[in-house]
């Protein structure tokens, strides 16, 4: 059986054979991807800059801003729509007085308009 000794590692003079020399290694700094994939949370791989290279360059299909998160609606399926949004567009709101199913997304404003004609308000 082969033993190790000092003679076989080379250490610096200011470690002992028992220590390790952890505050010399430099590890680069990195944070969690804050992409929000909806129903699945959040992303969370390392990324430099706060979105991993799988999200960095994901587009907002509505305006074509950089998208942060994956629209989570789901109406009465229970999967979810899944499209690539930024933080202020949302999917259509459900409007009881139509039988469609709604589809699109909209823009912030272009959701607080559809919302407000669902709920009455505004109507001349």
């Amino acid at each position: 059986m082969l033993r190790m000794t000092e003679s076989f590692i080379s250490l610096p003079p200011t470690l002992n054979a028992g220590e390790i020399a952890m505050a010399d290694l430099k590890m680069p700094e990195s944070q969690p991807c804050k992409f929000d994939c909806g129903w699945a949370g959040w992303c969370n791989k390392p990324t430099d800059s706060g979105l991993c290279t799988e999200h960095e360059s994901a587009t907002c299909v509505v305006c074509g801003d950089r998208a942060v998160r994956l629209c989570d609606y789901t109406g009465s399926s229970p999967l979810v729509c899944g499209t690539k949004l930024c933080a202020n567009c949302k999917h259509e709101p459900y409007n009881p007085t139509t039988k469609q199913f709604p589809s699109e997304h909209l823009t912030g404003e272009a959701y607080a308009e559809a919302v407000r004609k669902a709920a009455g308000v505004g109507d001349a």
